[in-house]
């Protein structure tokens, strides 16, 4: 063996260590910072030393990646929770300084985590905020956002006759609506003392999720809830204080049938007026609408009953009930638009630290121009 098959062998055994390593960190649980650091260097030497080996290179890189990018999104947990519990100054200042950090006014762009737990709350609270009741859509800006329509609803099939020419028919009318810019919606302040916060066995976050949760639902509920009947359509007027089985049954018959074979047709009312749609009496003495259950929800002439405390009472001028196609009704929200701003000077007197979140979010009801509405309302004379 010459001397420079000697070195290039000596080369050759250098590399594959440094790749053998590599290999090695990769498979450790958990996967550090220093691990993926270390892994990028001893690529660098393979490739160095070993240019030929640039496939198994390339392997390693990829899988090294997709381990860092699982690492960052637990160390964006890690940081959020650290900013909940000691402020924005407990962050690594390299990290602070990223955009993805905090913002000029001090917000922090919470991690999915903490979205997920804020989402499920909202929709606890009200259906109006739930995928399964309404239509849900993620967008990734705040602007004008153009949802198409087909207003389809009169078009039928007919027979016809053998050897005919089938009628010819245009499908539509096409239409559509424009959900304009995303306002913010911002919670009031959330005062919690120092101590609790601070409390290594205490979830802030847990709680701040509920907290901002009931506070977005009071507002954005209320205002999802104008915008939803604003959209609507009249489908029966009912006494001044009461609803009857007849009102029940005349909303239900003012609907168009084509809505009905919708998976997200249903009722919206608050708890006290389906109470008192319950306790109407049958003839013989028991109830005509008899409490009836499906995968935990109430229902009303076999349709499923979405408790809402958005929804106003049974009162003069007042709309009480929805009933329709719950689904034409399209909820934006603006994906990563959720912050929290910890405000430590403003209560630091009492020894406690203000929060408050904010979210963007609009919505509007999908009903084609002169199409009936899909979703109609029992109004109180």
């Amino acid at each position: 063996m010459t001397t420079t098959d000697a070195e290039h062998v000596a080369v050759v055994r250098e590399a594959t260590a440094c790749l053998s390593e590599a290999r090695a960190l990769q498979s450790k649980n958990p996967f550090t910072k220093e691990d993926s650091s270390r892994v990028e260097s001893l690529i660098r030497m393979a490739e160095f030393l070993l240019p030929e080996g640039q496939r198994a290179v390339r392997n390693i890189k990829l899988l090294t990646a997709e381990r860092k990018a699982g690492l960052d999104g637990i160390t964006r947990n890690q940081e959020f929770r650290k900013f909940l519990h000691y402020g924005k100054d407990a962050l690594d200042p390299e990290r602070r300084a990223q955009s993805i950090g905090t913002d000029t006014a001090g917000g922090f762009l919470v991690a999915q985590e903490f979205s997920d737990r804020l989402y499920s709350m909202l929709k606890a609270v009200d259906p109006l905020f739930d995928e399964e009741v309404v239509t849900v859509v993620e967008t990734r800006t705040g602007g004008p956002f153009a949802i198409p329509l087909l207003n389809d609803t009169a078009s039928a099939a007919s027979i016809v006759a053998e050897n005919t020419t089938s009628t010819i028919a245009d499908l539509g009318p096409f239409d559509q609506i424009v959900l304009p810019k995303a306002p913010t919606w911002r919670s009031p302040l959330v005062k919690v003392s120092i101590e609790l916060v601070q409390d290594s066995a205490f979830d802030v976050g847990e709680v701040l999720a509920e907290a901002f949760a009931v506070q977005f639902q009071r507002g954005i509920g209320a205002s999802l809830l104008t915008t939803l009947i604003a959209g609507a359509g009249l489908g029966v007027t009912a006494g001044a204080a009461t609803i009857t089985v007849d009102n029940v049954y005349d909303l239900f018959a003012a609907l168009d049938p084509a809505y009905l074979s919708s998976p997200k047709v249903g009722w919206l009312m608050n708890r006290a007026t389906f109470v008192a749609i319950s306790k109407l009496p049958a003839s013989d003495g028991g109830k005509i609408f008899p409490m009836a259950f499906d995968k935990g929800r109430p229902l009303l002439l076999g349709l499923p009953v979405f408790i809402s405390p958005s929804m106003a009472a049974i009162g003069t001028g007042n709309k009480s009930v929805l009933f329709g196609d719950l689904g034409t009704f399209i909820v934006r929200r603006v994906a990563d638009s959720v912050r929290v701003r910890r405000l430590d000077e403003r209560f630091a007197t009492e020894l406690a630290v203000g929060f408050t979140a904010s979210v963007r979010v609009n919505a509007a009801l999908a009903r084609a121009t002169g199409a009936d509405s899909p979703v109609k309302w029992l109004a109180h004379a």
